[in-house]
């Protein structure tokens, strides 16, 4: 899979790389959000199917087309949704849906692979090759496309949002990049990612300040009385934990309006209070994306 993404990240996506190069005029609008979505669908389509969506040479291209109409749809798609929801009955009637469509488009592009090439390395293709029917298993690929669809492009958004900000963050995170390459001869490896600290904490950062997922559900398992308190929490009572008012709260970032990547160096984390991906046996995998 590191692989594909190499191959996302190097060679393929030139436009992407001609289109950061744009420097807009001082005070004009740079609209960033379509340039990462487009190369998110690109690195996340290969490296969950092993298939090239293209996604910059074809941005209306059935495949490109198709992931946002199931990634993003409109308002009115959404609404539709919603009513499927309570009466599924409704869904042939108000909605065709995406999934459907999706999901037979990408099996069509992965018949060479059915066939019995050689695994490629994404995750469908290990799935495949430990056992299982491909109609079972490409909806479960797709899980991993769209959780990591929203959530990796904005915050690559956000994140290019506050560099442009502060030049000197670009600066110094230039240099720390460049110079883990060179310890390298210029190649870019998972274990020279890994040494690139400066780029963790600007993520860590970027996700402190901007929680993609504002807020976080959890049910009782008992009844529990708040310790100070006569507050009881009844087993089965919902609980929203707002990650968004842990993130910002002065006790344990100062000036939290402020993007400061050093919070997050050596020893400088807040244990408990940095919940981008929850906690608990239900944390989001993408931790560890």
């Amino acid at each position: 899979m590191w692989g594909s993404i190499i191959i996302c990240c190097s060679g393929a996506p030139k436009p992407l790389v001609t289109a950061l190069n744009f420097v807009p005029f001082p005070g004009e609008v740079f609209e960033v959000r379509d340039l990462t979505i487009r190369h998110t669908i690109d690195v996340l389509s290969s490296c969950a199917f092993g298939i090239q969506a293209e996604s910059f040479e074809e941005p209306e291209g059935p495949l490109a087309r198709l992931l946002r109409r199931y990634l993003e749809p409109n308002t009115w798609e959404s609404f539709k949704i919603k009513m499927c929801s309570f009466s599924p009955s409704l869904c042939h009637l108000l909605w065709s849906d995406p999934l459907e469509e999706l999901t037979t488009h990408i099996r069509l592009m992965i018949t060479d692979q059915k066939s019995g090439r050689r695994p490629s390395g994404c995750i469908l293709s290990r799935l495949k090759y430990k056992g299982g029917d491909w109609k079972e298993l490409l909806p479960s690929a797709l899980v991993f496309l769209s959780a990591g669809f929203k959530t990796s492009s904005g915050v690559i958004s956000l994140a290019i949002y506050e560099l442009s900000r502060q030049p000197q963050l670009q600066a110094r995170l230039r240099n720390d990049i460049r110079a883990a390459l060179s310890r390298n001869d210029g190649e870019l490896t998972y274990e020279v990612l890994q040494r690139i600290k400066y780029l963790d904490m600007l993520v860590s950062e970027t996700l402190r300040k901007y929680p993609l997922v504002p807020c976080l559900e959890r049910r009782s398992v008992r009844d529990y009385v708040i310790p100070g308190s006569d507050v009881i929490l009844k087993k089965g009572c919902s609980i929203v934990i707002s990650l968004l008012g842990i993130h910002h709260d002065p006790q344990y970032y100062p000036e939290p309006g402020i993007f400061d990547p050093e919070r997050f160096g050596d020893n400088l984390r807040v244990q408990s209070a940095f919940l981008p991906f929850g906690d608990g046996p239900r944390k989001c995998l993408g931790e560890f994306g």
